[in-house]
């Protein structure tokens, strides 16, 4: 699914909704998913050149809002 929202499970997926790391701190905004190959694909901000990957497997939830990750922002920039 490339539109402009999708789901895992019952989790809403929608296109610039925040993305946060384990801790709370935001890593980005979505910008686009693909649920069917299981990625989430994050924006980092308009002065980094590279989007985050992150694998479906790595959400903990998501709620209207935003979408909370299991894993901490250094570990996602290191995979």
């Amino acid at each position: 699914m490339n539109d402009n929202q999708g789901t895992a499970g019952d989790q809403p997926f929608m296109v610039g909704m925040p993305v946060y790391d384990a801790a709370g701190e935001m890593v980005g905004t979505l910008s686009m998913h693909n649920v069917a190959d299981q990625i989430l694909v994050v924006d980092k901000g308009p002065f980094r050149t590279e989007n985050l990957y992150v694998p479906l497997s790595e959400v903990e939830r998501s709620d209207a809002s935003a979408i909370h990750l299991l894993t901490g922002k250094q570990d996602l920039t290191n995979k």
